[in-house]
């Protein structure tokens, strides 16, 4: 669980102190994956609390978007802030990224009940002539704030194709959450 993973890990910093890298959103994902696998509510305390610890001390800055992305929420209840991005984008933009045809999800879907495994599933599948440069819990949440404040003509064209973009640069498990995050 994350409790060997902590003990190798020290906080990412320059001199000064300061932290200066995102953590992995494999760290999340992961974490992710094991809350899903269990069903005791005491080992789910304990992987979310060594996830968050994990990310305090790599990169405590990482601890509020990853709170906020957990919670699918931009912001605070009073403000307001919503993605905008409906199923049929994000069902789009899955298409897009795993080359999967809407007739091959719908189908999946009736079995597998998830976007995000049906994107999990897919992208396994998946071969590329290269990797992304994998993504960091920063990279998701600047991306997922960028997605919110697109506004105007073209605007859902536009978060379609960053919502594709993002997803195409997630590894198999880190695309199942992200999905579910863009929901």
């Amino acid at each position: 669980m994350f409790h060997e993973f902590m003990c190798d890990r020290t906080p990412d910093s320059d001199r000064s102190g300061e932290y200066v890298a995102s953590s992995p959103l494999s760290v999340l994902a992961s974490g992710l994956e094991q809350l899903e696998a269990t069903r005791s509510r005491l080992s789910k305390e304990n992987i979310l609390t060594n996830m968050f610890r994990l990310l305090f001390v790599q990169s405590p800055r990482d601890f509020s978007p990853t709170a906020r992305i957990l919670t699918n929420s931009l912001g605070p209840a009073w403000g307001g802030e919503s993605l905008g991005v409906g199923n049929s984008t994000v069902s789009q933009a899955v298409q897009a990224a795993t080359g999967l045809t809407r007739t091959a999800i719908r189908k999946l879907y009736a079995k597998l009940g998830d976007l995000g495994s049906i994107a999990s599933e897919a992208k396994q599948r998946q071969s590329l002539l290269f990797q992304h440069r994998s993504l960091s819990i920063a990279d998701l949440w600047d991306s997922m704030q960028s997605i919110s404040k697109r506004a105007g003509a073209g605007s859902g064209t536009a978060r379609l194709a960053a919502c594709t973009l993002l997803l195409r640069r997630c590894s198999s498990i880190e695309i199942k959450y992200v999905t579910r995050a863009l929901l």
